[in-house]
């Protein structure tokens, strides 16, 4: 059975993804962010230290995208989640490319070329 996250620490994610979002459209001015998005953030079990993971809405973006998340932006993110927590503790951040729609998108395209192959083999057979 998979435990539980304690309801805090869900709280505490969720605000550190709507602070990194709010971060990326006002107080950065890289154009290379424009379309890209905080997809989710997972604190480990202290709150000591965040994962953060982006996406881009505009996959050929991406490569520029990852040249402007640098451990420098992680620094500035932190010193503006100071200001923003009411927390005692600011997690150390780390910023991670988030594959899961890719992922899925792959899952997707498997699973309708396996239902065609089989719906077309079925069709042969009468």
């Amino acid at each position: 059975m998979a435990r539980r996250i304690p309801f805090k620490k869900e709280k505490l994610e969720e605000k550190i993804r709507y602070e990194a979002n709010e971060f990326l459209r006002r107080e950065i001015s890289d154009h290379r962010l424009e379309l890209t998005t905080i997809s989710r953030v997972e604190l480990n079990s202290d709150s000591t230290s965040a994962k953060v993971f982006w996406d881009t809405y505009d996959p050929s973006k991406k490569s520029e995208a990852l040249k402007a998340f640098t451990p420098a932006l992680a620094g500035k993110f932190r010193s503006y989640l100071a200001a923003k927590l009411t927390s005692r503790v600011i997690p150390l951040i780390s910023i991670h490319y988030d594959a899961t729609f890719e992922a899925e998108a792959e899952i997707d395209g498997l699973l309708s070329k396996e239902k065609f192959n089989s719906s077309s083999n079925s069709g042969n057979e009468e």
